[in-house]
């Protein structure tokens, strides 16, 4: 059984891989085309590194009874921004690490869907609810739209009651998150770099928009198996993903995977790491 489980789980790491690189590559050569500072390229360069370690890190099967231990560290480790800080003009979404601020949404709740997805009414609902007031507090509105589209998609997948009362959370986070203020201005190479990208360099947004679009693909497809519930959490990962971008499109709102910053590619390679281990408890 262990054999079995060690192939299944390392079936699709190529995929996993090259969805995580493709995207991360397509935006250090924009970033050095168009003369970012050389601290943006190794920040990314050495997130990448260590995505890939995480997500290719030999896979070993989780007892049941730590998943909802781990969901509610996550929430509590999301939550800290709001008590430790660091703010900036009333908004407190960042994790100190050092010389570091890490996007405490991108970083972890790719990796909770991942959890949520292995654990039944009500925990999986209760995790969602609880990131989705966290989000909306610190406020995060991309992060709160995004587990949005995240918690319908699961919905949709599962029709479970679980992921309807999550959605209806998420959707409430995301009526809180709005009414609070974010006037944060963008910062070039971090926020809206599709739109950036396309008005002095339109093949470059369209590169770096395919490479991105892979980063998803490639959650989705990377696990044949089909059964929903090995499908909840890559599909969970894939929206929020996708709920991201949108949002990078639509506002000053950080671009995951081929913008400047750690938090998005790590998260990236957590959820993997995550998701390889989900594999061998189902």
């Amino acid at each position: 059984m262990a054999v079995n489980f060690r192939s299944a789980a390392a079936a699709g790491l190529p995929t996993y891989l090259i969805g995580l690189t493709l995207p991360v590559v397509a935006g250090l050569v924009f970033m050095w085309g168009n003369n970012a500072p050389l601290s943006y390229l190794g920040l990314n360069a050495g997130a990448l590194v260590a995505g890939l370690m995480l997500a290719s890190y030999p896979p070993s099967r989780l007892p049941d009874f730590t998943w909802p231990m781990l969901g509610v560290l996550i929430v509590a480790i999301l939550a800290l921004p709001l008590l430790l800080g660091p703010e900036l003009d009333g908004i407190s979404r960042w994790i100190a690490i050092g010389p570091l601020r890490m996007h405490a949404a991108m970083l972890l709740v790719p990796a909770l869907l991942v959890i949520a997805a292995r654990l039944p009414e009500p925990r999986a609902s209760a995790l969602i609810g609880a990131a989705a007031i966290v989000i909306a507090l610190q406020p995060d509105r991309a992060s709160a739209f995004a587990l949005l589209i995240a918690s319908i998609a699961s919905f949709m997948l599962t029709k479970s009651r679980a992921m309807l009362i999550a959605s209806a959370a998420a959707l409430a986070g995301l009526m809180t998150a709005l009414q609070l203020p974010d006037e944060l201005e963008g910062v070039r190479f971090v926020e809206q770099v599709l739109h950036f990208a396309w008005i002095v360099q339109p093949w470059a947004a369209m590169m770096m928009g395919i490479a991105l679009i892979g980063a998803i693909v490639a959650l989705l497809i990377a696990n044949r198996d089909t059964r929903v519930e090995t499908l909840c959490g890559p599909v969970g990962v894939a929206a929020f993903l996708s709920g991201l971008a949108v949002a990078s499109l639509l506002g000053n709102y950080p671009t995951p995977l081929i913008g400047f910053g750690a938090s998005s590619i790590l998260g990236y390679g957590f959820a993997v790491f995550m998701l390889r281990r989900s594999m061998g408890n189902i």
